[in-house]
């Protein structure tokens, strides 16, 4: 297997690693899982040999399938993020009320 092969395979085994941290709500290593991902997709294609196209376009259509499947969970994820923030703003509110009605009844 070519060098740029190779750093395929290794970007499709972090986008799996990536796909578990989205998963259980790790969300800092997801970054760094998807920057090395990256990083090693654009040295594959400055490896590339003439010879290997075939092979490394079928790996290019997995890591785009996979692609697909990290975007709806990150989308998922910012859903369940911000549905959290609206929540702890209302609950926030929601303290600073009874924060106030306590001090009002104390006078």
């Amino acid at each position: 297997m070519s060098q740029a092969l190779q750093l395929l395979e290794r970007a499709f085994q972090l986008a799996r690693l990536e796909r578990e941290a989205l998963r259980t709500r790790n969300y800092d290593q997801a970054v760094k899982l998807s920057e090395q991902r990256q990083a090693l997709m654009e040295a594959a294609r400055d490896r590339l040999e003439a010879s290997e196209h075939a092979a490394y376009r079928e790996r290019l259509l997995q890591l785009a399938d996979m692609q697909r499947e990290l975007t709806a969970l990150a989308r998922e994820a910012h859903q369940s993020v911000l549905t959290s923030l609206q929540g702890t703003r209302k609950q926030k509110m929601r303290l600073r009320g009874y924060k106030q009605a306590v001090a009002l009844s104390l006078q």
